[in-house]
C-alpha cells in the first residue's frame, strides 16, 4: 500500500490504487472538517473505464458510501487519476442543549423519581409532565397546540428553555428555570413566585424553591438511566392497523419516458445535455395498438413495418442544443395536465442528476438516497399562462399553479440494463435498443456534425423504454391496481398490491361516456378482512429489528483438495464442443444459455462420486414462508420444556439465552455478534458479523427459531424479555397474494408473456423485502446558506450544495415533546410479519439439511 499525502486545497492523483485513495481520504477527515470534491476517472486494468464525479461529501457520507466498497468490489483492482479537492466548512457547529430529548436514547429509559425536594419525571414529555404535576390538572391537550406552532427550522414540537417565557403568557402561569451556575432564574420577572421551580438534568425535573441545593443534590443521587423492556409504558400494546392509499395512479397521458444525451466538458469533466428525448406514453400506447390489430401475427424478432415505423419515430420529441431540457420543460408547459411524470432508466444515477445542476431554483427538495435520486420534484417554470389561469379556477386544485413535474427512475423497477429489459420484454426486434454504438465519442467539438449518427440512437432508447413501461404498466395494473406513477420501487409496488388485494374487491362496471358507455374498474372493499396491524412504538420496532437476520453460516475443521471440478468442466466442456474457455464462470455460462438436450450430460454428472461438494443454494424460500398452510407453530417438545412442565407460546419474539450443541456444524438460526476483529489493513475493528458459534448464545428470535434450535439438539436456557402474540391469523395474510401471483406466472409462461411471468416474479420476490426495510430516523430539507447556518448542529448528518444558493440538508428526526401521530392507522410496515417469513424460509431450509444429516461435523479424511 503506497500512501497518499492529501494537502489542504486540491491535490493531483496519477494512477493511484483507488483503495489508496479511499485510505488517504478516511485517514484526511479525521483532522479535517468540510467536505470533499472526487474529480477524475477509475480505471480497471484491461476492461473498464468510468469517470467519477462527485461532490458534496463529507465525513459522514463518505464512510457511509465508500466503508463497505471493498468487501462488494474490490477497490485494489482500481486506478484513480485526478483532483481531490477539500473544501473547508464555512459553518460553525451550533451547541444545543438536550433539553426536550429526554435524555436518553431509543434503548434506555429513566425512572421516576419523587423526593421530599425534587420530582423526577420519567422520559419523553418530562415538560408537561412537571408542569401537570405542580398545577395539579392536565393540560396536555393545550400545549400540544401550543408547541406544534413553531416552525420546522426552530425545534419544532420541542419545549426549550427559550420558550418558557411565551409558555407563561399562554398559559397564564408563572414557571421559572433555575440555573445554579449564576443562582438565576429565566425568566426573571414573573407575577407570582411558585413553590417548585424548573432544574435542567438532561431533561425537566423540578425542585423546591426553598431548598434548592438539596433539590439538586437529591436529583444527583437518584437520576438512573436503565434499559427499556418490552413491558415498559405499554409498548407492545401501541399498534395500529396498516393503511396505505392504493386507489390513485396516473393515467399514461401524464407519463413520460425520456432520456438525455451528454457530452463531458473538456475542462471540468461535467457532464453537459446536448439532447432529449420525450415521448408520451398514451400517444404511444394508441400507435403500437394499431399495429398489433393490423399485423396481429407479427413475431416478436420482425420489425415494424417501415410505414409504421415512421410514424412512430415522429412520435418521439427531440430538443437538440445545451438548452434542450429548458427546451423540453418550455414543451411540457404547453400540456395541459397539472400534474406529470417523467421516466428515464437510470435516472436515479445520471438523468434526474443533470436536471438537477440545470435547474436554477429548487422549491421542491429532491429525494436522495445512496442509490441515487429515486425522486425529483420540480415546478415548471415555463407553465403556460392561460393554464395556470385554467387551473386556478378549478377548486380541487390547491397551492401554487405551475406544473409539477415529477422525474423517477425506472432503474428501480427494472435492474438490467435497457437492452437487457427490451429483448426480455419481447419487443419487436427495430423497437429495441441500439446496442453497438459508442455514445462516448460523441463530444463537445463533434456532437453536432454527428447528429446524423445519435439522433437514431437517442430516439430508439427512448422508444424502447416508452415500450418497456407500458407492457410492465399494463401488467401491473391489471392485476394489482399499481402501476410506476405512484410507486418509486418494486418493493413499495409490491406492498401496496398485496394491501390491494388483500383490502379490495375489484369489478367492471358500465357508465355513460360522452354519447356513449365504457366498461370502468369499480373499487369494492372488502368486509370481515382481518386487520394488518403494524406495532407503533420505535423500541418495540428495534427490538424486532433484531430478530431479522439472515444468512447461512458453517465452520469447517479441516480443508481439502478434490479434481472433481475439473472432471465436471471436462463433461460440459464435450457437451458445448466449440468453447475454448478455460474459465468456469464462462463455462456454466454457455452451457445454462443452451438450448441442446441435457439429458445425457445430466447423467454423467450424477455418476461422478465425490460426497465432500456440500454447495447448494435453494428458490423461492421467502415465497414459499409467505404461502406456508403451516405458519402457525406447533407446540415444542424436548426434554427442556418436559422438565419445566411448560410449552413455548405459540407465537412470540422472545430474547432467549440457550446453547448450542459443541459438535454442530450448520447452525439452524445464524448469530450476530458485535465483536472486535482485525481487518485486512491489520487494524483493530469493532462491528456486528454474522459468524458460526456454538455453545452459549444470547439472541432476540422468533418462537420459529427456538423451534429449530431444539431440534437441531440446542437447549433454551431462559427467556429473558419479549413479545407474545396471543392469537394468530386464521389464514396467513401473505398466502392468497403469493398463490395468486404463483398461479398468474404459470399462466403468462404457458402463454409466452415474458413480461407478465417477469414482473408476477418480481412482485413475489420484493414483497418480503419490503415488509421488512429499516425505520426512516432521518428527514431532508431544501435549504439556503442562512438557514443552514442557523440550524448547523448535530443533528445535522449530510448536507450537498446543488448550485450557488441551495443545499439539500439530511437531518436527523428529533423526538418530539407531544407525539402528534394518528393512532387510527399508520404506514409503518408490519415488520413483525416479515420476521416470522423470515424464519420460515429458515425452517424450509432446515428441513433440507435435516434430511440430508447435515447439522453435525462431518468425518472428513485425509488426501
Amino acid at each position: 500500500m503506497n500512501k497518499i499525502e492529501l494537502a489542504d486545497d486540491e491535490t493531483l492523483i496519477e494512477n493511484a490504487l483507488f483503495s489508496d485513495v479511499i485510505k488517504a481520504i478516511s485517514d484526511k477527515f479525521k483532522t479535517f472538517t468540510g467536505q470533499i470534491k472526487i474529480d477524475g476517472e477509475i480505471v480497471e486494468e484491461g476492461n473498464h473505464r468510468q469517470y467519477l464525479s462527485l461532490l458534496g461529501f463529507n465525513a459522514k457520507t463518505f464512510h457511509n458510501i465508500f466503508s463497505n466498497m471493498d468487501k462488494k468490489s474490490d477497490a485494489s483492482d482500481w486506478y484513480f487519476t485526478g483532483k481531490i479537492i477539500l473544501m473547508k466548512d464555512n459553518f460553525q457547529e451550533i451547541k444545543r442543549s438536550g433539553v426536550g430529548r429526554g435524555g436518553t436514547d431509543l434503548l434506555k429509559k429513566i425512572n421516576e423519581y419523587e423526593g421530599e425536594n425534587c420530582y423526577i419525571p420519567t422520559d419523553g414529555h418530562c415538560f408537561i409532565k412537571c408542569a401537570n404535576r405542580v398545577l395539579n390538572e392536565d393540560y396536555t391537550r393545550e400545549f400540544q397546540e401550543y408547541i406544534i406552532g413553531f416552525s420546522k427550522a426552530n425545534r419544532k414540537e420541542v419545549m426549550t428553555c427559550a420558550r418558557m417565557k411565551e409558555f407563561n403568557k399562554k398559559f397564564n402561569t408563572s414557571f421559572q428555570i433555575y440555573n445554579p451556575k449564576n443562582r438565576h432564574f429565566h425568566p426573571r420577572d414573573v407575577h407570582d413566585e411558585l413553590d417548585w421551580v424548573f432544574y435542567l438534568h438532561s431533561h425537566f425535573c423540578l425542585i423546591r424553591r426553598s431548598q434548592k441545593s438539596l433539590g439538586i443534590q437529591e436529583i444527583e443521587d437518584n437520576y438512573e438511566q436503565v434499559w427499556k423492556t418490552c413491558r415498559d409504558d405499554n409498548a407492545v400494546t401501541q399498534v395500529s392497523p396498516l393503511k396505505l392509499n392504493v386507489l390513485s395512479s396516473m393515467s399514461d397521458d401524464a407519463l413520460f419516458a425520456w432520456d438525455c444525451e451528454t457530452y463531458s466538458e473538456r475542462d471540468t469533466r461535467r457532464a453537459i445535455p446536448y439532447a432529449c428525448t420525450l415521448i408520451n406514453l398514451e400517444k404511444l400506447r394508441k400507435k403500437l395498438e394499431t399495429i398489433k390489430n393490423i399485423f396481429p401475427n407479427i413475431n416478436p424478432t420482425d420489425n415494424v413495418p417501415e410505414e409504421f415505423y415512421d410514424k412512430l419515430m415522429n412520435v418521439v420529441e427531440l430538443f437538440v442544443g445545451t438548452d434542450c431540457i429548458d427546451q423540453m420543460l418550455k414543451y411540457l408547459g404547453q400540456y395541459d395536465r397539472k400534474r406529470l411524470i417523467l421516466i428515464s432508466h437510470n435516472g436515479s444515477g445520471f438523468d434526474n442528476w443533470i436536471v438537477l445542476k440545470n435547474a436554477k431554483k429548487l422549491t421542491h427538495c429532491p429525494l436522495r438516497t445512496p442509490r441515487g435520486i429515486l425522486s425529483f420534484p420540480l415546478s415548471n417554470p415555463y407553465t403556460d399562462e392561460d393554464l395556470q389561469k385554467k387551473w386556478k379556477r378549478q377548486k380541487e386544485i390547491k397551492g401554487n399553479y405551475l406544473q409539477h413535474i415529477n422525474f423517477t427512475c425506472s432503474y428501480q423497477h427494472e435492474s438490467s440494463s435497457l437492452a437487457a429489459w427490451g429483448n426480455s420484454s419481447n419487443l419487436l426486434a427495430n423497437l429495441r435498443k441500439i446496442a453497438d454504438v459508442d455514445i462516448a465519442k460523441y463530444t463537445q467539438d463533434n456532437w453536432e456534425e454527428l447528429r446524423h449518427e445519435w439522433e437514431l440512437y437517442a430516439k430508439r432508447d427512448t422508444l424502447c423504454l416508452g415500450a418497456c413501461l407500458i407492457k410492465y404498466n399494463q401488467v401491473t395494473k391489471e392485476v394489482v391496481n399499481q402501476n410506476m406513477s405512484n410507486n418509486l420501487t418494486a418493493p413499495s409496488l409490491s406492498l401496496k398490491g398485496w394491501y390491494y388485494l388483500y383490502h379490495y374487491d375489484k369489478e367492471m362496471v358500465e357508465e355513460e361516456w360522452y354519447e356513449t358507455t365504457r366498461m370502468v374498474a369499480k373499487h369494492t372493499e372488502k368486509e370481515n378482512v382481518e386487520k394488518v396491524y403494524s406495532h407503533t412504538n420505535p423500541f418495540i420496532r428495534n427490538f424486532i429489528r433484531r430478530s431479522i437476520k439472515g444468512g447461512r453460516v458453517s465452520a469447517n475443521r479441516k480443508s481439502f483438495e478434490t479434481n472433481k471440478m475439473d472432471e465436471i468442466c471436462n463433461v460440459l466442456k464435450e457437451y458445448i464442443s466449440q468453447t475454448e474457455s478455460n474459465n468456469i464462470i464462462d463455462l456454466f455460462k454457455e452451457y445454462s444459455a443452451s438450448t441442446k438436450d441435457k439429458t445425457e450430460v445430466h447423467s454423467r454428472l450424477k455418476k461422478i462420486e465425490c460426497t465432500k461438494l456440500m454447495a447448494f443454494d435453494a428458490n423461492g424460500l421467502y415465497a414459499s414462508a409467505m404461502s406456508d398452510l403451516d405458519i402457525r407453530e406447533r407446540k415444542v417438545e424436548d426434554r427442556f420444556y418436559q422438565k419445566k412442565k411448560k410449552n413455548l407460546p405459540r407465537t412470540a419474539i422472545l430474547t432467549v439465552w440457550f446453547d448450542y450443541p459443541k459438535n454442530i456444524f450448520f447452525q439452524p438460526i445464524p448469530a450476530k455478534d458485535k465483536i472486535t476483529f482485525t481487518n485486512k489493513e491489520g487494524k483493530k475493528e469493532t462491528g456486528n458479523k454474522i459468524r458460526f458459534r456454538n455453545g452459549f448464545c444470547h439472541d432476540v428470535l422468533t418462537s420459529v427459531d427456538i423451534q429449530e434450535i431444539v431440534k437441531a439438539g440446542g437447549r433454551i436456557i431462559r427467556i429473558l424479555d419479549g413479545i407474545v402474540y396471543e392469537e394468530n391469523f386464521k389464514t396467513p395474510p401473505y398466502r392468497d397474494y403469493i398463490l395468486i401471483l404463483r398461479d398468474l406466472r404459470n399462466k403468462y409462461k404457458r402463454e409466452g408473456n415474458i413480461v407478465g411471468s417477469n414482473c408476477m416474479k418480481l412482485l413475489g420476490n420484493s414483497l418480503y423485502g419490503k415488509s421488512i426495510q429499516k425505520d426512516i430516523f432521518t428527514t431532508r430539507h431544501l435549504w439556503n446558506e442562512a438557514t443552514l447556518q442557523a440550524n448547523f448542529d448535530s443533528r445535522v448528518k449530510t448536507y450537498e450544495k446543488i448550485n450557488d444558493t441551495q443545499y439539500i440538508v439530511e437531518t436527523e428526526i428529533e423526538e418530539k415533546e407531544i407525539t402528534t401521530e394518528d393512532s387510527k392507522s399508520t404506514r409503518l410496515t408490519p415488520s413483525h410479519l416479515g420476521s416470522f417469513v423470515l424464519s420460515h424460509s429458515k425452517k424450509i431450509m432446515n428441513n433440507f439439511i435435516h434430511v440430508i444429516n447435515g447439522f453435525y461435523k462431518p468425518t472428513i479424511g485425509k488426501n
